[in-house]
């Protein structure tokens, strides 16, 4: 019954109106007036909803609506609770970046078993921070957090232990929260990280700029640096304020969740509208993304902060032979809009970056797993963007590398920070040739277009039932 509730308008339908007719039955014979009448339903029908999670779920049924982990921040829009650990939580969990398996076990015992290991300590995932260790905070969303992954499967996590080897006194901090986009980090950046007096930020950035801004009724909703909270960003998709106390009612929570789920989000979302295509062609959140890095880098002038950023691999390619491509669609949720789609938006984002690199060193690890083709790649994904403690470790690799060979990186190794700062004014110059697109881009698109077009009521309504491209 609680899936058809979260899956099926109808059986919200015909609850309603069961109920509703019992309620007018009995109204008739109280003779109550209509508006006493109208008060009541909801009141019962909030019960009734209530009931149903509370028998099956008991003292976990808030869990199975609202994340535990991911609350409502007054600067962030939202983030991670200040302290968590999932082993030691004492109550059913459903985010399902939280586990390895898509199976969550609805026995206690079971599903703290099947949970990744994950520790939140004042906002960050990982060990707490060190007061006397030169800091890397590695900055991003749900690839940074590095979704499915225990905490010591984190590239992160490796990236630390690599670095270890070369100076003990160093600690890699994961910064990374699900869903977050670059305005988020340069929140935490500005309000928290800077406090900590970092020597170095990794920035792992790309995939939700475009989640951002298409999300939003196609970017017609859509509004820079705005942190949203978190039902507005991850259940409802708007730009308006969700934390009102009216969301915390179950029922209304529920049927806006399916309203805006099935008949927005999805409708507008799908690799098969044209329309979602068009938003590849779009300047507007890359000229955001653009802004936003600019006031980084004058955060990080000020402070004597080194910035790096990161070009993410992506388990699809534009470039991706026949054979490996089919591979990739059959042993993956993937299909082929959803595949060109992704890769395409990954080739923007390597093109936007590839002008970012004149002034942000930006480390192409997507050239790096090149190299992992076929069956062999998906070892290195659990989706189409996230990687799997495998892949972390081979991203860890290819980060660490990069920093061997970068000289201002090993001055600070050496305890020498008297490197370079970035010229943030010609920085701003390139920003018109930063936000467009390739020529290479745009045609792909339009080919895309074209062929969607071409196959009128043939073409499926292509979505993923789960949110993608974040978490």
């Amino acid at each position: 019954m609680i899936e058809r509730l979260e899956n099926n308008f109808k059986t919200h339908a015909y609850l309603s109106i069961g109920l509703l007719s019992s309620l007018t039955l009995l109204a008739l014979h109280f003779s109550f007036p209509i508006p006493f009448l109208i008060f009541l339903f909801f009141i019962c029908y909030e019960l009734l909803i209530f009931g149903m999670y509370f028998f099956r779920y008991k003292g976990s049924y808030r869990n199975k609506l609202y994340s535990p982990l991911l609350v409502n921040h007054k600067l962030y829009g939202y983030g991670y609770i200040n302290n968590f650990d999932s082993k030691s939580y004492n109550k059913l969990l459903f985010d399902k970046y939280l586990f390895k398996s898509n199976r969550i076990s609805e026995d206690l015992t079971k599903n703290i078993k099947d949970r990744i290991d994950i520790t939140i300590n004042n906002g960050f995932r990982g060990e707490k921070i060190k007061n006397n260790a030169i800091k890397i905070f590695c900055c991003g969303g749900s690839t940074t957090a590095c979704d499915g992954c225990d905490d010591d499967e984190t590239w992160p996590y490796y990236l630390g232990k690599k670095i270890a080897k070369d100076n003990h006194n160093f600690q890699v901090i994961n910064a990374g929260t699900q869903g977050w986009y670059s305005y988020q980090d340069l929140l935490k950046i500005k309000n928290e990280i800077v406090s900590h007096s970092p020597k170095v930020i990794i920035l792992h950035q790309g995939w939700n700029e475009e989640f951002e801004f298409s999300s939003q009724g196609l970017g017609r909703d859509w509004s820079p640096r705005k942190a949203r909270d978190y039902i507005a960003a991850n259940v409802t998709y708007t730009n308006k304020k969700q934390s009102s106390a009216i969301n915390r009612l179950i029922s209304i929570f529920l049927i806006k969740r399916f309203y805006y789920f099935f008949y927005k989000f999805k409708n507008n979302m799908s690799f098969t509208n044209p329309d979602r295509w068009n938003v590849l062609k779009s300047r507007k959140y890359l000229d955001a993304w653009f802004d936003v890095l600019s006031d980084i880098i004058e955060i990080a002038n000020e402070q004597n902060i080194l910035l790096f950023m990161i070009d993410p691999p992506c388990l699809v390619d534009s470039e991706d032979s026949k054979m490996n491509r089919k591979i990739y669609l059959e042993n993956s949720r993937l299909d082929r809009w959803f595949a060109n789609y992704q890769s395409i938006s990954s080739q923007k984002i390597s093109y936007f970056l590839s002008k970012v690199k004149l002034f942000i060193p930006v480390i192409n690890t997507k050239d790096s797993f090149r190299n992992f083709i076929g069956l062999d790649r998906l070892r290195y994904f659990i989706d189409e963007i996230h990687l799997s403690p495998k892949g972390n470790e081979a991203l860890s690799d290819s980060i660490y590398v990069f920093l061997k060979q970068d000289q201002n990186f090993q001055a600070i190794l050496r305890g020498d920070d008297n490197f370079k700062k970035i010229d943030v004014d010609n920085f701003k110059l390139i920003k018109n040739n930063a936000i467009s697109n390739s020529l290479k881009v745009d045609k792909l698109i339009d080919i895309n277009i074209e062929n969607i077009l071409s196959m009128k009521n043939k073409a499926k309504n292509m979505i993923p039932k789960d949110r993608y491209t974040t978490f």
